[in-house]
């Protein structure tokens, strides 16, 4: 069984299967956005394609087939649970500093009339054009740029919100982990988002750096994130791995491999 988690190594698990009669299936983790067709020929020639949300299969439905199996992704149960105060303002952003993950939204809606710090926890080709911003606009104190960190348990924990402002995600797993913890959330308008909050209801569309502005100015202001989000949306660990496992069987049992 080969089991690939991303493009070209789809194409080698299809190659490699061919040449030793071993079954192979693939992850896809986002809407890949290259909707050209030939690029997902392994895709289509796989048994299963396991998509990480319902999101990502419908966006991904006119190169997948339907060969697509829902399984999302798991956590295991945090140690920590959110402890912090939303009145103390402490903002908490996590994840690849790239564009699509829509942080320079978030450093041109905040401005200076609440006393609210930002911790951002991540690296990657924006860090220096996020920390320009917070220079240009006189942030240099508030925002504190922590680089890749393991403690991102921590930081939730302690921290007064996390801000997700994501043009594009599979899933979301530190919007996941927030949720477990307890955190509260000011999320972007995604498909991946909205099928965690189960609507649409307070969450700012990506980008609309107005609508973040009213939104951030509310949590600062009042302290309540108008999202709520269900726990009971995020499996654990131990569901996705039981899902794969099972899948795994069936597709040997198929090939009459044991």
């Amino acid at each position: 069984m080969m089991h690939a988690h991303s493009r070209v190594p789809a194409w080698i698990a299809n190659i490699a299967s061919d040449k030793a009669h071993v079954p192979y299936l693939v992850t896809a983790h986002c809407d890949f956005g290259n909707k050209s067709r030939w690029i997902y020929a392994p895709y289509r020639k796989a048994p299963v394609v396991i998509c990480v949300s319902d999101a990502v299969r419908e966006s991904m439905k006119d190169c997948f087939y339907e060969n697509t199996k829902v399984i999302i992704n798991g956590l295991d149960v945090p140690s920590v649970r959110w402890k912090g105060d939303a009145a103390q303002r402490r903002l908490l952003f996590v994840g690849r500093l790239s564009h699509v993950k829509g942080l320079q939204d978030v450093l041109q809606a905040l401005d200076d009339r609440y006393p609210w710090t930002l911790d951002v926890l991540g690296d990657g080709p924006q860090m220096q054009e996020w920390k320009d911003i917070c220079r240009d606009r006189g942030f240099e104190d508030r925002v504190t740029f922590h680089g890749y960190s393991d403690e991102v348990d921590r930081f939730m924990s302690g921290a007064s919100c996390l801000l997700f402002p994501s043009y594009s995600e599979g899933w979301g797993l530190t919007l996941a982990r927030a949720i477990q913890i307890g955190l509260p959330v000011i999320a972007s308008d995604i498909p991946p988002v909205a099928e965690m909050l189960g609507g649409h209801n307070g969450l700012i569309p990506p980008g609309d750096i107005s609508a973040w502005k009213n939104a951030l100015d509310a949590f600062l202001k009042d302290g309540k994130a108008e999202a709520s989000f269900p726990l009971a949306v995020i499996p654990t660990l131990s569901r996705m791995v039981g899902q794969t496992e099972a899948l795994y069987l069936d597709l040997c049992k198929g090939a009459h491999l044991s």
